[in-house]
């Protein structure tokens, strides 16, 4: 049976000031009825009744709290599988951010962590962290939101639409979405991401006066990179590896492949090498290139 795409379920949590609110928000504003802090006990609930009333379309985007989650982190994936068919997709989303940036966002906002009356941040942190882990293994996309301005829409916008098309295909059995992810190591290692690679022992078109101002995309830099006597086998070297890891990823029943590229500003190598792995990789139709 084709699955009906129209239905779709996202389930969020996240770690406190990470931006889970944000993303509801604006999954929102993308048509989805979004219910924040429904207990767990009432989501198949809620599901059935959209089934029951014959709605063509059913978008709902569901908030749970960290403490629900706790305490009755079985029923929720009963609830789960109980209402996940060939007719309604349901996709589990963890937004997250590196423990520092959590703290560097509580010391310029008057917002305080909600366990910091009974600990400081740094301990209320790391307890929230260990209490999310069930969720956060079983979350079929984690949004990573380190180091982004979680204010700014049109980034988060982008982050949603990334979501939405990422889970409804991971629906489809037997395939697998790469994301290809572009970094600065300035800016710090992208935390989430299932394989890591460094481009910065690549010639660095940045110390050339003329193509400084370029970035990864254009054809000066590509050109400038692929003189680079390693550069076709470093190329070739990370097809053959993520190639290799794709059938593996699928027989364990990993549907999203979180890759990243990194250079020192995140700007020229990374860029370029990120577009030209999105061309060769052997799914090409299912890769998404983020710079």
């Amino acid at each position: 049976m084709e699955q009906n795409f129209n239905n779709h379920i996202i389930i969020a949590t996240g770690m406190s000031g990470a931006g889970c609110t944000s993303v509801l928000n604006m999954l929102e504003n993308s048509g989805y009825i979004v219910t924040d802090n429904l207990p767990i006990f009432l989501i198949k609930q809620l599901v059935e009744s959209k089934i029951n009333n014959n709605d063509t379309v059913i978008k709902i985007a569901i908030g749970l709290e960290r403490k629900d989650i706790e305490a009755h982190h079985n029923t929720l994936i009963e609830s789960i599988n109980s209402i996940k068919n060939d007719d309604v997709v349901v996709s589990m989303v963890f937004v997250d951010c590196h423990d520092d940036n959590l703290l560097e966002r509580y010391s310029i906002t008057e917002k305080t962590h909600p366990l910091a009356y009974q600990m400081s941040i740094d301990q209320a942190i790391a307890y929230e962290r260990q209490t999310n882990e069930k969720f956060k293994e079983h979350a079929d996309i984690i949004l990573d939101t380190t180091n982004k301005d979680i204010k700014n829409t049109t980034t988060l916008q982008q982050d949603i639409n990334d979501i939405i098309a990422l889970s409804i295909k991971a629906n489809v059995k037997n395939t697998i979405d790469i994301s290809l992810q572009s970094f600065s190591y300035k800016k710090g290692l992208q935390h989430h991401a299932d394989m890591v690679f460094d481009a910065r022992l690549l010639q660095n078109p940045f110390y050339e006066d003329d193509l400084k101002n370029y970035d990864g995309r254009q054809q000066a830099i590509i050109d400038y990179l692929q003189k680079d006597p390693i550069y076709n086998d470093f190329i070739a070297n990370i097809v053959n590896i993520v190639n290799l890891s794709i059938g593996r990823f699928i027989q364990q029943e990993r549907y999203h492949f979180n890759i990243a590229i990194g250079c020192t500003g995140g700007i020229h190598r990374s860029v370029a090498v990120v577009e030209q792995l999105a061309t060769m990789l052997s799914i090409p139709e299912n890769v998404f290139a983020k710079n």
